[in-house]
This record gives structure tokens, sequence and C-alpha cells, in this order.
């Protein structure tokens, strides 16, 4: 049985309201039924009608199945199901008008098929411009130097155009307020698209984290502009706390040694191995650090007390006088590394 929505939920504004006073058996039964088929949850279809209200009026032989004919040609199902989420404009407009020739535009350029069905499915708004307007910004994409082959030509295309470009511009001065060049700007640009995309707010502590709390460079990470897209807490500070702790322990020998690619950049397993298994003896409790029970400091003292030649109930109270004494030297400005160099010094008296 398909599921419909209440068409009470749909806010149509009132301009529309000859809609809901036609035969409903007719014109809005067969166009609702339709959609439905597609997949949509009912909650997507009443959101989807109530911001294209237009779709209600649209002749579902003449223009709404043709148009899905033709984009199921290029997608799956479920991207087409995106598509009328997201450009809900296609289905009223056609896909005579801008689309199919905005195609025959991307094809000419040399962007492969699967490229383009990939732009059409997650940014459809890119197929909103004029064919001339958007031969022109591929002619600009190219001009930048992207290889037209690699998908990033795509999400290039999609972060210069429209209202996407003010972002573009933005991010590039805020990257130049990070030490960037142009020269560094457009290459990052070439290498990660996305870097340009992303959230002031996201940008900013992404390379506020990297650069202060880390210590890279910022032309390094111009380098390797897709550790910007990565997640902060789930992949950054995680693996970065990683590096921290053998950084500290001596066991890699300045940030500088560590290569953005291949600490941030493999999938979990390979930096597992790489990183914590191999140097889980001398540090049995990097995997916790990683995985955030563990504070950096913490794991550094419950080594350092480790390594005391005293029986284990010593240790013990030991820890509880010695954490109550990080505290109190806290209060006479002390930091954690001064009371951690100070314990490695007088160790074993």
């Amino acid at each position: 049985m398909v599921l419909l929505p209440n068409l009470n939920d749909l806010s149509l504004e009132m301009k529309h309201s000859p809609v809901l006073n036609s035969n409903p058996e007719k014109t809005l039964l067969p166009k609702l039924e339709f959609f439905a088929s597609l997949g949509l949850s009912e909650g997507d279809l009443a959101k989807t009608l109530a911001y294209e209200p237009n779709l209600l009026f649209t002749s579902l032989e003449k223009r709404i199945a043709p148009t899905y004919d033709f984009l199921r040609s290029l997608l799956s199902q479920k991207n087409v199901v995106s598509v009328l989420r997201c450009g809900s404009w296609i289905f009223t407009e056609g896909h005579s008008k801008k689309v199919a020739p905005n195609i025959e535009v991307l094809r000419d350029s040399g962007i492969p098929q699967s490229c383009i069905s990939v732009l059409l499915a997650y940014h459809p708004k890119v197929f909103m411009r004029k064919p001339k307007e958007l031969g022109e910004l591929v002619d600009e994409v190219k001009q930048m130097g992207f290889n037209m082959q690699k998908s990033n030509s795509v999400i290039a295309i999609y972060a210069l155009c429209g209202n996407n470009r003010s972002v573009w511009n933005r991010s590039r001065q805020l990257y130049k307020r990070w030490g960037w060049s142009e020269d560094d700007a457009l290459s990052a640009f070439r290498r990660n698209p996305r870097c340009m995309t992303m959230s002031e707010n996201k940008l900013m502590l992404a390379m506020d984290f990297l650069v202060n709390e880390m210590g890279w460079s910022s032309k390094m990470i111009a380098k390797r502009p897709l550790v910007l897209s990565y997640s902060l807490e789930k992949r950054l500070v995680p693996r970065c706390s990683v590096a921290k702790v053998l950084l500290l322990k001596g066991l890699i020998k300045g940030i500088e040694n560590v290569s953005l690619s291949s600490l941030l950049e493999p999938v979990e397993k390979c930096f597992l191995e790489r990183f914590v298994a191999r140097y889980i003896n001398e540090v049995p409790q990097l995997l916790s650090v990683y995985q955030g029970k563990v504070g950096i400091q913490d794991c550094l003292w419950k080594l350092a007390f480790s390594q005391w030649p005293w029986p284990g109930t010593c240790l013990i109270k030991l820890w509880s006088v010695w954490n109550q004494s990080r505290q109190v030297s806290k209060r006479w400005g002390l930091s954690e590394d001064d009371v951690l160099s100070a314990l490695r010094r007088h160790r074993g008296v």
C-alpha cells in the first residue's frame, strides 16, 4: 500500500490553492502515487511538495514521467530520488530545456559520464545554469589546470557555481591569513576542491589545530589539503593524540618527521598498524589514547610510574598522592610538562 502525505501538511501558499480545488482523483492522486512509488518517504514527499508546489500542476504524462525516465537512464533509483529532493525544479521544468543541453556541454568538455552522474545526483543546482554560462564555467576550471577526466573537475565546477563562488573567495582570503599564497590556494584547490567549500568555522578550527596545536606549517597543509576535510573530533584529534604521545616519548623525532598523509589519510586499519600496534609494547595505553578513554598526560604519567621499581600497591598510593601534587603544582604556575619533567629527573629517588 502506498502511503500518501497529508495535504494539510504541505503548507501551500494561497496563490497555489486552485490545485486543492481541482479534482483530486484525477489530478493529484496519480502524481502523489507516482512520487511515493519512487521510494520517497511520506515526510520527504510532503517537504518536496511544500518547497515546489508547482509539481502538483505539472503534467505527469508529458513532463514528470519522461523526466524520470531520462534521469533513470543516467542514475540509480536512489540517486533519482536524491534529485527529486534537492532539485525538484527539474521535474517541473523538464529535462530538455537545461539538463540535457548542460550534460552535452560537460560531455563535450571531456568529462566522463560517471562524473557527470555524480554532479547531477548530488549537486543538481549546477544544471540550473544556462548552457552558455556552464560552458564558460567549464573553461575557467580547465584554465585552472584541472584534469577534466577526474572527479575533482566536477567538484570544482560546483565550488565555483553561483553563490558558491562567494564561499570560494572567502576561503581563499582565510587561507591567506594562514600564510598561503595565491599559488598555494590554487594548488590546494586542484588537489582537493572541497577545501574551498567548507564552512569558515570548520576551516579555521582545522587550521588552528594542525598549525598551532600540532606544529605543522601551513605550507605543508597546502600540499595535503585533503586532511582539512576530515572530522576534527573523529579523525584529526584521535590520530594526532597518538602522535603527540609518540613524540613526547621520543619514539618519533620531531613533528616535521610525521607525514600528514601517512598519519591522517590512511584507513583506520593501516593507521592502527603503523602508529599503534607498532609501539604498543612501549606504550600499552596507546590504543586507549586513540579511543579517547585516556588523556595524553594521564598516559604519560602512568607510563612514568610504571617504570619505577616499586611494588604495585606502593605505586597505586603514590599515583593518588601524585595526582594531588599535580593539582597543587598547577596553582603555582607549573605546567603538566614541567611536573612530568621533574618526575623523570627524580625517578627512583
